[in-house]
């Protein structure tokens, strides 16, 4: 694990834990460091921030109209 943290030599979240943030960080990654890792993890935060709090409020409406 720590042969992962030392080849990854991005910077923490510029402006705190929000979605803005963190999005901007990925992207400033992607200059700083271009490479797979840093694609893979602004998709990956793409993910985690809009299509799974989407996914879970269409199953949660789902949910409820069915029972």
């Amino acid at each position: 694990m720590e042969q992962i943290a030392e080849a990854f030599a991005g910077i923490a979240p510029v402006f705190g834990h929000n979605l803005l943030s963190v999005l901007i960080t990925d992207i400033i990654n992607m200059v700083k460091e271009p490479g797979w890792q840093t694609v893979v993890q602004f998709f990956v935060d793409i993910l985690y921030f809009f299509i799974l709090p989407i996914l879970g409020g269409v199953m949660a409406q789902s949910a409820l109209f069915n029972y």
